[in-house]
């Protein structure tokens, strides 16, 4: 989803797996970096290409859980750059 304020514009994508460990959340961003334990595929670079965007553009970039009070929790990316007028 995109939401738009004054001052910013937010795109937020979320899923509805397992979540990510709250000690995860900001390894993950790491290049190469994998969660143990997980079946996905890939070399780990997909969220430090992203992180890299983010930063390269001034914009804020957070995980959290998609959904608190469900099972799966899910989780939530947040990119968030600021408006230039």
């Amino acid at each position: 989803s995109v939401q738009a304020t004054d001052t910013t514009v937010s795109l937020h994508v979320q899923d509805n797996g397992p979540g990510i460990a709250p000690q995860e959340r900001e390894r993950i961003f790491d290049r190469f970096y994998r969660v143990l334990g997980t079946q996905t595929h890939g070399s780990g670079l997909g969220l430090a290409i992203v992180k890299e965007i983010a930063q390269k553009h001034q914009a804020s970039l957070s995980v959290d859980v998609a959904h608190p009070d469900h099972m799966p929790p899910g989780t939530r990316f947040t990119l968030t750059f600021k408006r230039h007028y």
